[in-house]
């Protein structure tokens, strides 16, 4: 009997020591949880299917990456106001590769033919599956005439899944509520860098420079035209082609660098959209782009380069290639910004392009009222 007593009498210490311990550092334990629910809550993962993930990434994010097997698979790892970002690329990511479990998803994909939507469109139709997945926000490599009604569904305000896109180009879907522009940036597909700007420090030789494909019946043709009708040979580098070149070499996409980075301005004519990498890559060089303000195709908003000017990039905007043959025939070009200012100007768009996206998904994914 007096044993029995005195095991109980012990179970109770033991029983009530532990009450103690428990009230003494619930408060801890309490915070302790919460912070590590919230550190795992503000985890977002963004799968690039598209070349812009890359610019996004490496040249808007500033993210480190990790490239395995020959870029089969990319990946990469950044924290950014609170939150962690995780980015899978590479084309050993497939749906059922990457993560099942992802709650908190950036999405970036290519729509800018009909092909490329379809593949597109797959991916989409694939997040419905994953019962897991909160919030989802996609990057769109949109259609060059801004013909993109095929993602409209899919958005939460129609019904669909995606909380917030970011799409590239003029388009009208564009609301700065559900749908926001997103820049083009420059041709990470063709191997062009991240430019390290100390590289820069050089004199400019060439007053201008256009080095691109040719389309027939286009401005681009326009251009060239008009150039091989005045007396710039000398102080400008012109080098065109017929035919459109997906791929660069190392000794194409040096020369390109090159030339750009002692231009002092680069002559930037429409393709098939005025917004082209040639655009933002000149821009990263220190030379100034020239375009000709032009109507715009198919349904992109008029008048063109919303974003950008926007941002208020340092852009010399003419009315016709004739009057920028006759600014470049001054003896003395008086160029709006230096070099050193345009630079400082590209440091700065990127770093505002990134707040404005973690603010955007930071309200979308995590404060939504």
């Amino acid at each position: 009997m007096y044993k029995r007593l005195l095991k109980f009498i012990s179970l109770l210490y033991i029983l009530l020591v532990f009450t103690l311990f428990l009230l003494t550092n619930f408060s801890n334990l309490k915070a302790y949880l919460r912070g590590k629910t919230k550190i795992e809550d503000r985890r977002v993962q963004i799968w690039s299917k598209a070349a812009i993930g890359q610019y996004l990434w490496s040249h808007i994010l500033n993210g480190s990456l990790e490239v395995v097997n020959n870029g089969f698979y990319q990946n990469g790892n950044v924290s950014i106001s609170g939150m962690t970002f995780d980015y899978f690329s590479g084309p050993g990511y497939i749906q059922t590769t990457l993560p099942q479990n992802v709650r908190y998803l950036i999405l970036v994909l290519n729509g800018r033919t009909s092909e490329h939507s379809l593949k597109a469109l797959e991916w989409l139709e694939y997040l419905y599956r994953l019962q897991a997945l909160r919030k989802l926000a996609v990057i769109l490599l949109g259609n060059e005439g801004c013909e993109d009604d095929w993602i409209v569904k899919h958005l939460k305000s129609k019904g669909g899944i995606i909380d917030v896109l970011f799409i590239v180009y003029d388009s009208p879907l564009v609301d700065d509520e559900e749908v926001f522009q997103w820049p083009l940036g420059v041709a990470t597909y063709r191997g062009f860098p991240n430019v390290d700007t100390s590289y820069l420090k050089v004199a400019r030789k060439y007053t201008c420079n256009f080095i691109g494909t040719v389309y027939k019946n286009s401005s681009r043709e326009k251009l060239v035209e008009a150039l091989n009708k005045s007396h710039l040979s000398k102080k400008c580098y012109v080098e065109s082609r017929e035919r459109w070149l997906p791929n660069e070499t190392e000794e194409s996409l040096n020369k390109y660098i090159n030339i750009l980075s002692r231009s002092f301005l680069t002559l930037s004519p429409a393709g098939k959209n005025p917004e082209c990498y040639r655009l933002y890559e000149a821009i990263s060089l220190g030379s100034v782009p020239v375009v000709v303000m032009e109507p715009p195709q198919g349904r992109c908003v008029n008048p063109p380069l919303r974003l950008l000017f926007r941002y208020n990039a340092p852009i010399i905007k003419l009315s016709s290639w004739d009057e920028a043959i006759r600014l470049l025939a001054k003896t003395n070009l008086d160029l709006p910004i230096t070099s050193v200012e345009l630079l400082a100007w590209y440091a700065s768009f990127k770093k505002q392009i990134a707040t404005a996206l973690i603010n955007k998904i930071e309200h979308k994914f995590f404060n939504p009222f």
